[in-house]
């Protein structure tokens, strides 16, 4: 194994084999196969990495050899690690008796798997919907929303990401959907921790307020005090849902199970993705309180999804569920997070987070485009924001040790001193 610099830890984990003879053919027959603009986006930047061995909070360069440290998480579906051997183990498990399983029928793996994501609320949701992909989670519920509202209008925030879907798509910046004649109508937006403009917006047809606690795609900025919960009480006050999308903010990265637990307020409806893979299996839910459930049994056939819930991925979530929605596990969290905001307290640049969903970035615009390569350089992974390019995403993997987290403070403050 390259060890470039003494962060890197020991790792021994067996790479995968490769298709291809070497980098430049496997990075032809993607562009040739592929529509792959965020990985020629990336080479503009410096990063041609193509991943090979992968092992707890890194990953290694396939041609290279070079090891670099995960402060992405691919936007949370690493928030376990690389190969999280429970998790593989789980899903080793399965492969010997289960499959995708049959979505039309009845299937306990998959009731025990929404069972266990019902409790992780706190009896707040009653009822689940499994899909294949937090846009799609969102898709569902913005419809639940305008389907027992009886409103059409869905308000969203500037900067937020919601999906690439065909509804969620409307959700966010127009330069995703002006492409493919969107957005559609009825969609709005208003700036972040503006409550003026949020209330000005909502009406008597507005069905939801669509947000996430903190904007992913802006840097996982915070919410100013009182902001989540004044926007909860103006959708109670005036008829509207109140939709949380947890996809990247939820499954412990606050320290708690999800953040609005950690904020103190109760969406109508909220959802999960990409962490509730842990990694290794693709799984997605839209969570609702109970007179949301019921609208919707009415309507059974409202929603279907082939691979939503199968029992695979069930029996994988039932493993990460036990492993998250645990004290000790969110108690790490916490102590994590006190160690990253201890070590970045003397850095050159700004840092904010809620347990381990923040950012670090300048007051300069483009920093980030600036701080991405250093960091590349120095064996890190870290991802611009894309709707804030002075801030970097910083979602360290949450099952790091203090020894792990310490080094990579370290190589993170060196290379952007």
């Amino acid at each position: 194994m390259n060890t470039q610099d003494d962060s890197v830890m020991d790792l021994s984990t067996a790479a995968p084999e490769q298709p291809f003879e070497g980098r430049e053919q496997t990075i032809a027959a993607s562009t040739r196969y592929l529509a792959s603009e965020s990985g020629r986006l990336l080479r503009g930047l410096g990063a041609d990495l193509i991943i090979g061995a992968r092992e707890r909070a890194q990953f290694q360069d396939a041609f290279s050899g070079k090891w670099y440290w995960n402060m992405h998480c691919n936007g949370g579906v690493f928030n376990m690690g690389h190969r999280n051997e429970r998790l593989l183990q789980a899903l080793r498990g399965a492969l010997d008796t289960l499959d995708i399983g049959n979505h039309r029928f009845t299937s306990g793996i998959r009731a025990q798997a929404a069972q266990k994501l019902t409790r992780s609320t706190g009896g707040v949701h009653a009822g689940v919907v499994f899909n294949a992909s937090g846009g799609e989670a969102n898709d569902l519920a913005i419809r639940l929303a305008r389907g027992v509202t009886g409103r059409q209008k869905v308000i969203s925030i500037v900067g937020g990401y919601h999906g690439h879907t065909g509804i969620a798509i409307s959700t966010t910046d127009p330069e995703f959907s002006a492409p493919f004649g969107g957005p559609l109508p009825g969609f709005v937006q208003v700036p972040w921790n503006n409550l003026s403009a949020m209330e000005a917006a909502i009406d008597d047809d507005t069905a939801a307020v669509i947000m996430e606690t903190q904007p992913s795609s802006c840097g996982f900025l915070l919410p100013t005090d009182g902001y989540l919960q004044a926007v909860e009480k103006l959708c109670r006050d005036r008829g509207a849902m109140l939709l949380i999308d947890e996809v990247q903010t939820g499954m412990g990265r606050t320290g708690h199970v999800w953040s609005w637990q950690y904020h103190g307020i109760e969406p109508d409806i909220f959802v999960s993705g990409k962490g509730l893979s842990g990694g290794v299996y693709p799984m997605a839910a839209t969570m609702m309180k109970q007179p949301i459930f019921d609208h919707l049994h009415r309507f059974p056939y409202g929603q279907v999804c082939t691979y939503g819930g199968n029992e695979i991925g069930s029996a994988v979530l039932c493993e990460l569920l036990d492993m998250v929605d645990n004290p000790t596990f969110l108690g790490h969290v916490r102590s994590l997070s006190q160690q990253f905001h201890e070590g970045f307290a003397d850095a050159a640049f700004d840092y904010w987070t809620i347990g381990l969903s923040g950012g670090i970035g300048r007051n300069t615009p483009d920093w980030a485009l600036t701080a991405m390569p250093k960091l590349y350089e120095a064996g890190v992974w870290a991802v611009f924001s894309s709707f804030n390019k002075s801030a970097l995403q910083c979602k360290p993997v949450m099952i790091m040790t203090a020894e792990e987290a310490d080094r990579l403070i370290g190589v993170v403050k060196a290379a952007l001193r």
